[in-house]
């Protein structure tokens, strides 16, 4: 577990994505929020998202600028809609719905 904390502690102070792998019920939220408090982005948001709802509210990502958005049970999103995510996430930029030009986040 030390070793654990010391390497979450590490990712903490980087400014990028994580991914956090677990079963169900593991506790990722509870080291999600861990490692926000100790980020740099400790004064930002903390936005929880779980994938599995009906639909995600416009906007999520901006809701999360500057802070933290967890995904909780990403592998319940279809296939397509996880590309567009990943994209989102790596570009750091996103195109509002309707929009023809993407801004970074």
């Amino acid at each position: 577990m030390r070793v654990l904390f010391e390497q979450l502690e590490r990712a903490a102070r980087t400014d990028t994505a994580l991914v956090l792998l677990g079963e169900s019920g593991t506790g990722k939220d509870i080291l999600a929020r861990g490692l926000h408090e100790q980020s740099v982005r400790a004064a930002g948001p903390f936005v929880v998202f779980d994938c599995g709802a009906v639909e995600a509210p416009r906007g999520l990502l901006e809701q999360a600028d500057g802070g933290t958005l967890f995904l909780d049970e990403v592998g319940d999103l279809r296939l397509a809609l996880q590309g567009h995510v990943l994209r989102a996430l790596e570009s750091r930029t996103v195109t509002r719905l309707g929009g023809c030009h993407a801004e970074t986040l």
